[in-house]
């Protein structure tokens, strides 16, 4: 895979913030002309570039052309091969969502992230409201990608939906790309994501998936603590860097105003 590759630019995230956001991974100082003739010809306003923690001569560069570290992810793995899942135990079901949950998923998206630490939630140009509308449009576009909702599930307590997990399959590797969990009820919020990551990682098995992925923010320890417990491995740290160019911030592509236009990303 080539530099330019691993850059795009991002619809759903430019929807969400009024403005042309690009994304990519860089590796190392070589790439930043690359990257810069790639943000003129996108018209990118918000550049957003994860960089691998131990590529300090990348991110000695990017700090040097202007970009602002945001946060610190940290990638964790599972081997599903030989692994024994634990029983569910609990008063909370976890099924399939249907094309009827779907307003309901999306409010407990919006509860779930309305203050979730994030390279966006970090970023002081960035409104509290674009924030939430970013993983709302997320969980959207994961029911608008996937034309199917097997992969999206919910959790359930006494009739109600409280949490929401969404797992992409590409041949033997599942990701689980995003999840949340209502904020109404604290107490119960960590037996909700535990019976999401379980019933998730049986539909990986059940899907033939040998290897799954997931990520968080370096600082949400708690989250991590769970994953450990069920047999998950830290694999990789990344670095999250912002740069806005310049007045930009009310720079708009031409074709972000069009309405017939249906895009879709992979974030």
């Amino acid at each position: 895979m080539s530099s330019k590759d691993s850059f795009r630019f991002c619809p759903w995230d430019s929807e969400s913030l009024g403005v042309p956001v690009i994304r990519g991974e860089i590796t190392g100082s070589h790439q930043l002309p690359l990257w810069e003739k790639f943000s003129r010809e996108q018209g990118g306003a918000l550049e957003v570039v994860r960089c691998p923690v131990e590529c300090s001569d990348a991110i000695l560069s990017l700090t040097a052309a202007g970009f602002q570290l945001m946060d610190t992810l940290v990638e964790y793995r599972l081997s599903l091969r030989r692994l024994n899942l634990p029983q569910l135990n609990s008063d909370i079901s976890v099924r399939s969502a249907t094309n009827a949950d779907r307003q309901a998923v999306i409010a407990v998206i919006r509860g779930a992230f309305q203050e979730a630490q994030s390279h966006y939630f970090n970023d002081p140009r960035i409104s509290s409201a674009q924030r939430t509308q970013v993983y709302e449009n997320w969980i959207r576009r994961s029911w608008e990608d996937s034309g199917k909702t097997e992969n999206i599930l919910v959790a359930e307590h006494q009739g109600e939906i409280t949490g929401v997990g969404v797992m992409k399959v590409e041949g033997k590797n599942g990701n689980a790309t995003l999840a949340g969990v209502a904020p109404n009820n604290p107490s119960a919020r960590i037996y909700t994501y535990r019976a999401l990551l379980i019933a998730g990682t049986r539909r990986a098995l059940e899907q033939g998936v040998l290897r799954a992925y997931t990520w968080t923010q370096a600082s949400n320890v708690s989250i991590q603590k769970i994953w450990t417990r069920h047999g998950w491995e830290p694999h990789r740290y990344s670095h999250t860097f912002h740069r806005w160019r310049g007045s930009d911030k009310k720079k708009r592509r031409p074709e972000m105003d069009a309405p017939e236009r249906t895009v879709g990303l992979r974030r």
